[in-house]
């Protein structure tokens, strides 16, 4: 975090610029596109077992997926079947709050589950408007 005083016409402002380089030296992008069997819920993490990978990044095997709730968004069909899930994760320094690393995972349930089976905290889900 870079902090900028500046004064103009006898008003002193204090500006935080959280991020002031770039990306170019940090580990960010794709971590993996999952297809799942199950998952559990719980305040603030998402954990998703016996997955199925897609296509993963670091060429790793994974059988259980344990992610912070915030940016994660539902996508459904018209019955209210979730058809993929995306969640984005950024992970700060805890001194300076700098961005360390960003990462987006693509999730497909292997079975048919209700948007209802998920909670509405933290997580996003797709309005249909009425016709």
């Amino acid at each position: 975090m870079k902090i900028d005083n500046s004064k103009f016409e006898g008003i002193d402002a204090e500006t935080k610029i959280y991020q002031y380089r770039g990306f170019s030296e940090k580990e960010r992008g794709l971590r993996g596109d999952f297809i799942f069997e199950k998952f559990i819920e719980t305040r603030d993490i998402i954990y998703f077992f016996n997955l199925n990978e897609v296509k993963y990044v670091d060429n790793k095997h994974l059988d259980e997926l344990k992610l912070k709730k915030g940016e994660v968004y539902i996508t459904k069909n018209e019955n209210d079947e979730i058809i993929s899930i995306v969640i984005n994760e950024t992970t700060l320094n805890p001194v300076t709050n700098e961005i360390i690393e960003t990462g987006t995972y693509f999730l497909s349930p292997e079975n048919k589950i209700k948007v209802s089976a998920f909670s509405d905290r933290g997580i996003f889900k797709q309005a249909i408007a009425p016709k």
